[in-house]
């Protein structure tokens, strides 16, 4: 009869499995920090674990809840977008919007520009601006 090449207890087995488990959930984790807050309560955050920074260009995933639904009954977006911290403009890369608050709920539209080469200004006291300041900190 042959010998088994490496015998392990329970609890390391188990460890090994909720650590082989956790693995994937560790890879998609989101770190969510709010940003500003508009007029219309529209309330935005930054995925913090998505910032790329590449000289003065910064990349990042941010959401939108909305304080209620908008005209196409969306209550939230989600969006990368990169800014030029140096010429303070930015380029939506993706956007997607949600039926439900913290892009929960049935995805309602999609929209992809991954290489566009459009870059709108960022314009004073918005919050564009604010998510500007956040991510272009030194």
């Amino acid at each position: 009869m042959a010998k088994p090449l490496l015998i392990l207890d329970h609890g390391v087995m188990k460890k090994i499995l909720l650590t082989a488990l956790m693995i994937p959930c560790l890879a998609s984790a989101s770190n969510w920090v709010f940003v500003t807050k508009n007029k219309a309560g529209k309330s935005y955050f930054i995925d913090t674990q998505s910032i790329q920074k590449s000289g003065d260009f910064v990349t990042f995933s941010d959401k939108v809840n909305n304080a209620s639904r908008d005209e196409f009954g969306d209550l939230s977006s989600k969006n990368n977008v990169t800014i030029n911290c140096g010429t303070k403009e930015l380029n939506f890369r993706y956007h997607a919007t949600y039926s439900e608050i913290d892009n929960q709920g049935k995805p309602t539209s999609t929209f992809a520009a991954p290489d566009s080469k459009t870059w709108q200004p960022i314009d004073p006291d918005t919050e564009n601006e604010s998510l500007m300041k956040f991510v272009c900190k030194k």
